[in-house]
């Protein structure tokens, strides 16, 4: 029996090689994604799947999971999406494209739910790599789309309780990701976070809300009240229509009062009462029934035409940029001047995506970062406040060589204004940090001396060692503490830094203070003194008397220089100043 076996492992791994060809022979035209899979067919990630599933323990198992499961590997692709990243290689990324384009079966995604596969999805819905965040979306819609999988009718089976479980249990965990997409998102990702969101409220609401009432948190309705006026301003009708309709529906219900995106959830089961019983018997004697007459079959399903701006998001979660920079294209002409800054900034992401590709051609690629520019500077012109153009600007002037770099900075420090004004998430904020930490830290920027205190500066708000004046202070201890109390007063320089190679090195470009000088500070300048040579305490106690005298007269300077400048002020520029100073404050009351 066992050498039955073996035998038939090697015609076994023929097939499979032969489907395989003929699943290349129906592959897209496209050059990037057919070399994609060949590598894919020819190195699969064995190491990362059996860190995951162990059960995959030879190349072949693992090629036949990745392109031709059957409807029992939903479990290893749950397990395979689930696996904590711990660092090493993941095959999460692989699992996900070609589950995205190959497996669509109906018990194959009933295994996956079951397994805990939506769990996965949910991890991933801000991911940082685009194609791994748009395949998580898609599939979690796929899933919950799945007629088969009758996500409307009360769980009676043990897999079906699990399914809902599992769901349910991912709302305040899944919503807050979903909310940050409407900011930040790939290229038609804000809208299908939107249909996902909704589904899921509708579906609790439905199904798992003893009353059919569902509580959300007033985090939740601010978050919807944001989502509308961003759709707006994509110029994306779909996607704001079904915005104020969440919207409207939910902001009528009462907000619940525990710290969770929604209350009131509870898992419903079927009862008893759920189940049909058929009573009476049968005759055995009787005639048996006329066979019912043949119904006329069902008309064929009505073509919905995709619009090119949709078909041009699905060619980028394929990942055919060149196809979906064509519907892009197409789209500029139909839609609505509101809209082209979005459409403008999908083409740019393309076009440097494709130029990431051509990287070792270097006509090709300086003629896509070119039109790259051209995209961003024509999605700003339609929508200055385009924060992710000024983004990716950033990124293609960088692309664009040393010569470049300056203005890549000034892009890059506009997109961080501009986000801040926003306020976008954390993921974006870091994106854009990253990015402009990364320009400065370029070469060419490393001889200016202001680019090099604001990367301290930056670094220092990203979490590592920065700027000087950001580091904590250190007590001063042993032989430093004892001569300060001798001599009555603290060690003047109580800070002490260990030395370390990748410091940064800050030079010292503050300007000193004059009488004239109008910055509104009113600190005193850093006093740096030496403890051991200072012998009297009264000649120190007169140079800090001296520095307090001075700052007083600053300020009074600068008071009488205000009041000066009041008094001067016409009554309609003063009606302005209290204008705007009232918008202001009504903008702080109502973020």
């Amino acid at each position: 029996m066992a050498a039955e076996e073996k035998s038939d492992a090697p015609v076994a791994v023929m097939k499979d090689h032969a489907r395989f060809d003929e699943l290349m022979k129906h592959a897209p035209d496209n050059d990037a994604l057919r070399a994609s899979l060949t590598k894919l067919w020819t190195n699969p990630p064995l190491e990362p799947m059996r860190r995951a599933f162990e059960k995959c323990d030879s190349e072949d198992e693992a090629r036949r999971i990745l392109f031709f499961p059957e409807a029992k590997d939903g479990q290893a692709y749950a397990t395979i999406i689930k696996h904590p990243r711990d660092g090493l290689p993941h095959a999460a990324r692989p699992a996900l494209g070609l589950m995205f384009m190959l497996h669509h079966k109906s018990e194959f995604h009933r295994v996956f739910a079951v397994a805990g596969g939506l769990e996965g999805l949910a991890s991933r819905l801000q991911e940082e790599d685009q194609h791994v965040r748009a395949h998580a979306v898609e599939i979690f819609l796929r899933v919950t789309g799945d007629e088969a999988l009758k996500w409307y009718v009360a769980p009676s089976t043990d897999d079906e309780v699990k399914m809902h479980r599992s769901l349910l249990d991912l709302g305040d965990r899944m919503i807050p990701d979903l909310v940050a997409n409407s900011r930040d998102s790939y290229p038609g990702g804000e809208k299908a976070c939107l249909d996902l969101l909704a589904f899921w409220l509708g579906w609790a609401r439905q199904m798992h809300c003893e009353t059919h009432v569902l509580n959300p948190s007033r985090l939740l309705i601010e978050a919807l009240s944001d989502w509308v006026l961003r759709a707006e301003r994509r110029g994306d009708p779909e996607e704001s229509g079904l915005a104020k309709r969440l919207f409207d529906d939910f902001s009528r219900c009462d907000p619940c009062s525990g710290t969770g995106w929604v209350g009131g959830t509870v898992l419903c089961k079927a009862t008893d009462d759920d189940v049909i019983e058929m009573s009476g018997g049968f005759d055995l004697d009787s005639k048996p029934k006329s066979k019912p007459k043949a119904m006329p079959p069902p008309p064929p399903p009505r073509k919905i035409e995709m619009k090119p701006r949709q078909a041009g998001n699905q060619a980028f979660a394929a990942g055919d940029f060149e196809k979906a920079l064509q519907h892009y294209d197409a789209a500029l002409t139909e839609e609505n001047e509101t809209a082209i800054s979005t459409l403008q900034c999908n083409r740019a992401t393309c076009l440097v995506k494709l130029a990431a590709h051509d990287v070792n051609d270097d006509t090709r690629n300086k003629a896509w970062l070119q039109r790259a520019e051209a995209a961003c500077d024509a999605a700003l012109d339609a929508d200055p406040r385009n924060s992710k153009a000024r983004y990716r600007l950033a990124q293609t002037l960088a692309a664009l060589g040393d010569e470049r770099l300056g203005e890549a900075i000034s892009a890059a420090r506009s997109a961080r204004r501009s986000i801040i004004d926003e306020r976008a998430g954390d993921a974006q904020r870091g994106a854009v940090a990253d990015l402009l930490l990364a320009l400065l830290d370029r070469d060419k920027a490393t001889n200016d001396r202001t680019s090099r205190i604001a990367r301290g500066l930056l670094r220092a708000r990203r979490g590592g060692k920065g700027h000087e004046m950001t580091r904590g202070w250190k007590k001063a201890t042993g032989e430093k503490k004892k001569a300060a109390v001798q001599k009555g007063f603290m060690d003047p320089k109580p800070r002490d830094y260990a030395s370390s190679d990748d410091e940064l090195v800050v030079e010292d470009v503050t300007k000193t203070p004059t009488e004239e000088d109008a910055s509104d500070s009113d600190e005193a300048p850093t006093a740096v003194v030496d403890a051991a040579a200072d012998s009297d305490d009264d000649e120190l106690m007169a140079v800090r008397k001296a520095e307090d005298d001075q700052r007083k007269l600053r300020r009074k300077a600068r008071v009488v220089a205000k009041e000066n400048k009041k008094a001067s002020e016409k009554p309609s520029e003063k009606a302005a100043r209290k204008a705007a100073r009232v918008q202001r404050i009504l903008k702080m009351s109502m973020s």
